[in-house]
């Protein structure tokens, strides 16, 4: 565009349009406006040229003066290193000269003019002497350069040099035109030549090929002469003659040819010099002085200087060096330019930069255009920002702008003229331009100050060839990179301020800004919307193929980009990341326009500390220090400094001015940056500085064929916590009146950067946020301000965001752990001291530590290891070998099986993009599949189906008993199974809820509520399930994932004041809250108990329901009685302490599960995806682990002060309870604890089952394989959910649940083996060493445990011995008032009201017993009783009685275990699970006779009558309420029936007669009554008499009187005998078959009687 100036008429011109074309402006002029005194030093050009030696030949020999060569230059170098090289030539191809393709031997140039390359193998180097930038002068070696040649005799014109007849060599060369006209050429029109010094030929001089040595138009004769190349070397490595190739693509097999290399040829001088005896020859003759002479002559004339060789070069003044990731500052101080001199019209700013390529239009002579060619490096100047074209910007003021390098390169500035009415005003310019330049320093300074050849080569790089022909080595300078990827831009539009890639970058690979002052009164101009806004297909490949995109990559050097080297060679493109060196989104921002480095923006002079506040006062010892301290004042603060709490490093606070380029009042489809929402992440800053290779992808400064960007760094990084995600905080906006959610501005925004200052010189990012504040609704108003603040962490916070190594957090877990085992041991000393107890308990730590800690972790590892292996053998299928690698950051590494199945049934194709999708929704039905399946296997564990009894082999109802006992287990097992997938849904709800925002704001009032919950919950769960065994692995998933969701604290501190008050918690509960909870339930449930009466009395019908209601008033009486004794006694019961320490376990085994949980959620981050979603590091997961493995051992040390703590305050006996409930589960009769059926009916129902599993590691293993199946389940939703994954859609799942299924199989046979194989919970009787030492009162230390099961023998001796019956009797008879006097102790209130009825029968016979062994104080009150004389007969029949009362005794005691277990868990009339009593169907008598029929004539054999027994026995199991309704429909017929009791068999039906507790103690009150009315309240005293009974046959001598004398007796008194004979007598009718035989009438009836039956009943008839 130009303005005439006497005219206002604009004219425009172009000259790169198709048609029409108006011509270029020519630049009038060409100005260099550096002020080089304020400017950095200018670019050195280290390229060595060499252009020629002086003198350039010899021919005389070793003359003085011509021992050294000057050689003559540019770029040479003062230096320790600078060097000569000398290569002989041995032939040249003159083939472009000669027809006949000849060689010419010794010549070092082609007939072309260029440099042979058939060089001498050896080379030779001598120090180089400087003279000046342009001459070195070159000593001559003294070695033989002279190659032997084999001469022939013929004048093949092939070879240049022959010899003749006489040994003579002459030089064969073609003729000229005089000489074939004189005759002197030969036939083949070559001569020989045998002079030393020769004419050139006429096409050497018309190509230039002429030596002009030692004259014009002539050479030395190449066959008399050698030639030698001389190259320098200013550093001795790189030399002048070794050329620079850069190609523009490298690892193609097939080059596109679009673009050229660069080339920097070699230069050489070359030095002729006759061969020595021809040197010698000349000294012989009188033209010797004369060639000295000349010699010397042409010696002074070449040392004279050309301008063209060693004069001022413009073209490389004004260049300056700007290494990758330097910024350049340009200022221009145009202030005082003529007011109508216009900018693009009158001057302009001109920018070039190399290494840049761009095609030129260029015209022929008849300035025709021709096809444009690239020009390398590009001569047209870079594109200035928009915002300094302008024309609303001054251009009379100072302009800044800035250039920040992306990649090795130079740069230069001009001012062009082109306007010829303003050439006068060059001037004007001169000196106008100040150039500065800086560069990453403080994000790892370790070698800013440091010699380049004194660091290492890992800090260290090779300049690029672009920069440094030398390649020389600079500094590997490191700063803070930004990453950011397609997955930010699919949540948030994309940033507007995107790179420019390819050829974009062709003018030279750098990144033009404006720069203004924040005090400048410029307007911020942005840039057009369009011209910055990119569309989605910025991820997507830009050229057509996978080659063009090398060679573009690989030409403009580009690092922003996808593309992959396979294998093979071959190119594939995948876009996903890349590295900025600048912050996204932050654009349009005065001093930094729309890049913005951030080692630019923290390292800045701009920097301040924070302004006065209560926060930071101003005598805040900060402020003794600058914002960026010196190198040697920073202070970091390592783990172990703990008198050094604050850092001293750079603390940088400033603020920008910026303004928006979207349009504000358009709203997009996605959010915009702006508009995102709290815990959004905009971009991610990587937290350790990183050097050239990590940001370009390149192994080198050039390219290479495995180039693949900035993405190589990302996908090589084996943890996504090396990216710190800048997080948005929205939070102000809650605040705006309205809402603020569409069309809402923050105009105020804090970019707040932590860091970790390592050392002296490292940092490391640690967390990054943008707060959003100061909205408003205005879309007009484009201003906004950016408030940065760039401050270290101090020791506490640096703790908290896990800065430090393993070493300290473990010493921190162990101080805590120790703290709280320390509260622990002063809580249970604070109870000790205040305990009401006569005599306290001791602690005994150490045993009470080996009664929980091995059963513990011994069932977790048994019950976790074939989880765990499912799992490895699931993942191995879905993740490949990958999926052990702990905080992979890609996903998609490994092999994945399923790739190439599609997602869904209506899919035609596999989408790559949705690959990581697919995979973790399939994890997560594996997960869920797993959850099943181990859901199912710990139904069965916890409800296990015990061996059926065998009497169903022949009896229906037994069999139909037994069919309802497995139809109760597997209703039981349903229950179990639904109540834990249910829970499971419940579960994945809390997981749900703690993914808001606030959870962790709000994390103690979260904590409060799930307390609550649980409760509630946990009565729920009770209330289902019935039994606190099946309960316990549902509730100890909840509060497994209770501490899960603890994870989600906003910070560490936050977490482990959690488990502080977790701790806190966990105390109340067990010592206050859980003892009392349920009481207090029970007492709210007698509330609404009383107010239910209460209505029903109330009833208008309470009179027709009289006595139901009084039933029931009595029943609820008894009941509510019963509640209140269990309160005021429940301390002296085991209930409380079964309650109690079940939850404990449960804790514990929750404690065990957290480092498994949390390893899992490592393992598979990406697929559950709840760590990301919480902000925690993949490193910070390991110090999660950490800290859950750390305090177990202190946790457990816990434990045992509160449960001493327990027994103290409640006076349990808990010690004694775990002693031997360790008793019992060494003692146990079956492998599986489970499997016994005998369970203690003296406790609470709902708490049989758990005591009889005895808290042992069987416990512990089916605790931890039930509650992994509902977390499981839990993570396996999660992934599902997160994926939005159909699982019914999938063709994936009809694989994958018979693979579960088959995994879960094929572990559980193994581990099922392998415990057989290993006797792993193997019964050792022998071994009872345990339990003979508690008997002996020993108290239980595992420091002496193999001590004791040493003692296995003798133990077991006494053992058997002190079990037996009779020391047992012996024992009762000497200790029976001591028993007496500790039945207060051994009995609890509950047991005495349960099993009251039974326990008075039994203190009677004792306390009878007990008064026969004691004496009475008065003799006197003695009674004498007669002697009771029995004839034979009556002996015979007592002893016939108490033979059989021995013998079934005895067969009673042999099959009562037998019996026992028989017993059903439930009432089979009631289904009641309360008194149950077993009864066999048929009775021992029945049996014996049966028995003794089939083993007649044998002994007694307990084994066959075992057998036996278990043969041919039935069982029915009824409850003492049913028996006793029986009984009193029984007593009911009889009373209202015939009272001969005979039925219409003609047998009575007299059975006996069950009583209940009240009829019972009515009865007993009775009879005592009666008693004490009679005797006395002393009762009866009998005395005994001795008499003496023969033992024989006969009658005896001594007659008794009472036996014959008549007795009188009243008609009831008969009435009652009559009864009981007719009864007697009906037994035994009806157990010899008595009414049958006679209805059979075969034979007499008496005949069915043996001789003792028919004695026994003529006695009973008289």
């Amino acid at each position: 565009m130009y303005s005439l100036l006497d005219e206002n008429v604009t004219k425009y011109f172009d000259s790169s349009a198709g048609h029409n074309a108006t011509g270029e402006i020519a630049v009038l002029k060409k100005i260099l406006p550096l002020n080089a005194a304020s400017s950095i030093s200018e670019w050195n050009n280290d390229t060595v040229e060499v252009f020629r030696s002086c003198p350039s030949y010899n021919i005389l020999g070793n003359v003085e003066k011509l021992e050294y060569v000057n050689v003559i230059g540019r770029n040479f170098r003062d230096s320790p290193s600078l060097k000569c090289r000398y290569t002989s030539c041995i032939a040249s191809n003159w083939s472009a000269l000669d027809k006949n393709n000849n060689i010419v031997p010794g010549k070092c140039r082609n007939g072309d003019g260029s440099i042979t390359k058939n060089l001498s193998s050896v080379s030779f180097e001598e120090e180089g002497i400087f003279i000046s930038k342009t001459r070195v002068m070159c000593p001559l070696p003294k070695s033989h350069f002279f190659q032997g040649q084999n001469l022939s005799e013929d004048d093949e014109p092939s070879i240049k040099c022959k010899k003749d007849a006489s040994g003579s060599t002459y030089y064969l060369q073609e003729c000229k035109a005089s000489a074939i006209y004189t005759g002197k050429c030969g036939g083949n029109g070559y001569m020989r030549v045998y002079s030393l010094i020769v004419p050139c030929s006429d096409d050497e001089n018309l190509s230039g090929a002429c030596d002009d040595t030692p004259s014009v138009g002539t050479k030395l004769n190449p066959c008399l002469s050698q030639q030698i190349l001389i190259e320098i070397s200013n550093n001795g490595k790189m030399f002048s003659g070794n050329a620079v190739v850069v190609p523009h693509v490298v690892g193609l097999d097939r080059d596109p040819g679009n673009f050229n290399d660069y080339v920097v040829p070699g230069t050489h001088a070359i030095y002729t010099k006759a061969r020595s005896e021809i040197a010698a020859e000349l000294s012989k003759y009188q033209q010797h002085e004369a060639l000295k002479q000349m010699t010397m002559s042409d010696l002074s004339i070449c040392m004279t200087s050309v301008f063209e060789e060693e004069g001022y070069r413009a073209r490389e003044s004004g260049w300056f060096p700007l290494p990758f990731m330097h910024r350049a500052h340009l200022s221009f101080d145009f202030a005082n330019l003529p007011p109508d001199m216009k900018y693009d019209e009158h001057f302009k700013i001109a920018i070039f930069a190399r290494p840049s390529r761009c095609n030129d239009s260029i015209c022929d002579k008849k300035r025709k255009r021709i096809p444009d060619m690239e020009t390398l490096p590009c001569v047209q100047p870079m594109d200035l920002p928009t915002w300094f074209l302008d024309p609303s910007v001054s251009k009379h003021q100072l302009v800044n702008l800035t250039m920040l390098a992306l990649d090795d390169a130079i740069f230069k500035a001009e001012i062009h003229i082109v306007h010829g009415s303003f050439l006068a005003s060059a001037e004007y310019f001169l000196d106008s331009m100040v150039v500065r330049l800086d560069s990453p320093k403080r994000s790892d300074s370790r070698n800013n100050y440091r010699n380049i050849a004194e660091i290492d080569e890992s800090e260290k790089r090779k300049s690029s060839p672009f920069l440094s022909w030398e390649e020389k080595d600079v500094h590997l300078d490191k700063f803070y990179g930004v990453k950011y990827s397609a997955s930010n831009s699919l949540k948030i539009s994309p940033p507007l301020n995107m790179p420019p890639r390819w050829e974009q970058f062709k003018k030279g690979r750098v990144l033009l800004s404006m720069n203004t002052t924040r005090e400048s009164a410029t307007p911020i101009i942005p840039d057009g919307l369009d011209d910055v806004r990119v569309s989605s297909r910025f991820w997507d490949a830009q050229y057509p193929t996978n080659h063009l995109t090398k060679e573009a990559t690989d030409t403009f050097a580009e690092t922003f980009h996808g593309l992959l080297t396979e294998t093979k060679g071959q190119q594939s493109y995948n876009f996903e990341h890349m590295i900025l060196p600048y912050l996204p989104f932050f654009s349009n921002c005065r001093e930094f326009d729309s890049y913005i480095p951030l080692w630019a923006l923290v390292e800045s002079d701009s920097c301040k500390l924070p302004r006065t506040s209560l926060e930071f006062p101003e005598m805040w010892w900060r402020r003794d220090y600058p914002p960026l301290p010196h190198q040697d004042e920073i202070q970091p603060v390592g783990p172990f400094d703990f008198g050094t709490f604050y850092p001293i490093a750079d603390w940088c606070e400033q603020k920008l001015f910026c303004q928006y380029e979207e349009n504000l009042a358009q709203p997009e489809v996605s959010p915009r940056w702006f508009e995102a929402s709290t815990g959004q992440p905009l971009f991610s800053i990587i937290r350790d500085p990183i050097n050239y290779y990590d940001y370009t992808g390149k192994t080198k400064a050039t390219a290479s064929p495995d180039d693949e960007g900035g993405q190589k760094f990302v996908k090589g990084v084996k943890s996504s916590d090396v990216f710190v995600p800048v997080k948005v905080d929205r939070s102000a906006a809650n605040g705006v009146e309205g809402g603020c959610t569409d069309l809402c501005f923050p105009r105020h925004m804090s970019l707040e950067i932590s860091y970790y200052q390592i050392d002296q010189y490292t940092k490391r990012i640690v967390d990054a946020v943008v707060v959003y504040e100061s909205f408003d609704k205005d879309p007009t108003n484009q201003n906004y301000e950016v408030e940065v603040k760039f401050y270290p962490l101090d020791y506490r916070e640096l703790i908290i965001e896990f800065a430090y190594g393993h070493e300290i957090f473990l010493l921190l877990f162990s101080l805590i752990g120790g703290f709280t085992v320390f509260m622990a041991g002063a809580f249970w000393a604070v109870t000790r001291v205040t305990t009401q107890l006569e005599s306290p308990p001791r602690l005994k730590f150490v045993a009470r530590f080996w009664l929980t800690f091995p059963q513990a972790i011994f069932g977790f590892i048994l019950g976790i290891i074939p989880v765990f292996a499912v799992t490895c053998l699931v993942a191995l299928l879905l993740k490949g070998n990958s999926f052990m690698s702990v905080g992979a950051n890609d996903a998609s590494t490994g092999t994945d099986v399923f790739s190439s199945i599609v997602r869904h049934y209506m899919d035609s194709k596999v989408d790559p993009n949705l690959s990581n999708g697919m995979r973790q929704g399939r994890m997560g039905l594996a997960f869920s599949i797993m959850a099943a399946y181990s859901i199912m296997e710990g139904s069965k564990i916890f409800v296990p189906k015990r061996k059926p009894n065998q009497s169903y082999l022949f009896d229906d109802k037994a069999y139909a008993t037994q069919n309802t006992k497995w139809m109760h287990v597997r209703w039981k097992r349903s229950n179990m199974i639904y109540t834990s997938f249910i829970m499971g849904l419940f579960l994945v709800v809390i997981v749900e809820w703690s993914f808001w925002n606030s959870f962790g704001t709000y994390i103690w009032e979260a904590i409060i509520a799930l307390k609550v919950v649980n409760i509630l919950v946990s009565r729920v769960v009770d209330e289902q399930l019935s039994e606190s065994l099946l309960s316990a692995p549902v509730m100890t998933a909840m509060g497994m994932v209770q501490t899960l969701v603890t994870l989600s604290a906003n910070d560490f501190m936050d977490f482990l004041l959690s488990y502080v008050v977790e701790l806190g918690f966990l105390i109340l509960e067990r010592m206050y809250t859980d003892p009392g909870q349920s009481a207090f339930l029970e007492w709210i449930g007698s509330i609404f108990s009383k107010l239910k009466r209460f209505a029903q009395s109330m009833n208008t019908h309470r009179n027709c329901q009289k006595t139901k209601d009084k039933a029931l008033s009595i029943g609820s009486e008894t009941k509510s009685n019963v509640n209140g004794a269990d309160i005021v006694e429940k301390s002296e019961t085991v209930e409380p302490i079964l309650d109690s320490y079940g939850s404990y376990c449960c804790d514990t085994m929750s404690m065990f599960y957290t480092p498994f949980v949390i390893f899992l959620l490592m393992i598979f981050r990406e697929e559950m995806a709840i760590p990301a979603i919480y902000g925690i590091k993949e490193k910070d997961m390991e110090y999660y682990v950490l800290f859950a493995l750390v305090i177990i051992p202190f946790q457990f040390a816990t434990d045992i002060f509160i449960h001493g703590s327990q027994e103290l305050f409640h006076g349990w006996k808990l010690y004694d309870y775990l002693m031997y409930t360790r008793y019992r589960f060494l003692q146990r009769e079956a492998r599986w604890k489970g499997l016994e059926d005998t369970l203690d009916e003296c406790i609470d129902e709902s708490l049989r089952s758990m005591d009889q599993m005895c808290f042992s590691s069987q416990f512990y293993m089916m605790l931890t394989v039930h509650v992994n199946g509902i977390l499981y389940l839990v993570l396996g939703l999660q992934m599902m959910i997160r994926a939005k994954y159909n699982m019914f859609g999938d063709p994936v799942t009809l694989i994958l649940i018979p693979y579960v299924g088959l995994c879960v199989l094929l572990v559980k046979n193994t581990v099922i083996w392998l415990g057989y194989r290993f006797n792993v919970w193997r019964i050792k009787h022998e071994n009872t060493a345990w339990h003979a030492a508690l008997r002996a009162g020993q108290d239980f230390d595992g420091g002496d445990q193999e001590m004791i099961q040493a003692a296995s023998h003798e133990m077991y001796t006494m053992d058997q011995r002190i079990t037996s019956e009779t020391f047992r009797h012996k024992f009762l008879k000497h200790n029976r008032s001591w028993i007496i006097d500790q039945l207060p102790n051994i009995l609890t209130p509950r047991t005495l009201r349960r099993s009251r009825p039974y326990l008075i029968g039994q203190f009677t016979k004792i306390l009878n017993k007990l008064n026969k062994d004691i004496s009475s104080d008065s003799e006197e009150e003695q009674q004498s009783f007669e002697t009771v004389a029995l004839n034979a007969p009556s002996r015979k029949l007592l002893k016939f009685w108490l033979n059989q009362a021995k013998r079934r005794i005895k067969l009673r005691q042999v099959v009562q275990p037998l019996i026992l277990r028989a017993r059903s868990p439930y009432c089979e009339q009631c289904l009641s699970q309360k008194l149950l009593q077993v009864e066999p169907l048929v009775d021992i008598e029945h049996m014996d006779t049966q028995f003794k029929l089939q083993h007649s004539g044998d002994e007694f054999n307990q084994a066959k009558w075992k057998h036996f027994w278990q043969k041919h026995q039935r069982y029915r199991t009824l409850c003492l309420p049913c028996i006793s309704l029986s009984k009193q429909k029984e007593r009911n017929a009889a009373l209202s029936g015939d009272p001969t009791g005979l039925n219409d068999s003609g047998y009575p039906e007299w059975g006996a007669v069950y009583l209940d507790s009240s009829s019972r103690d009515i009865l007993q009150f009775w009879y005592a009554s009666a008693q004490e009315h009679i005797f006395g309240k002393e009762g009866r005293q009998r005395q005994k008499a001795s008499i003496d009974i023969s033992d024989d046959e006969a009658e005896d001598s001594v007659r008794i009187k009472w036996p014959r004398e008549e007795a009188n007796f009243s008609a009831s008194s008969k009435e009652i005998a009559t009864i009981w004979l007719r009864t007697a007598r009906s037994k035994l009718q009806r157990d010899i078959g008595w009414v049958e035989k006679l209805q059979s009438k075969k034979k007499p009836r008496r005949s069915y009687l043996n001789a003792l039956e028919r004695k026994f009943l003529r006695k009973t008839e008289r």
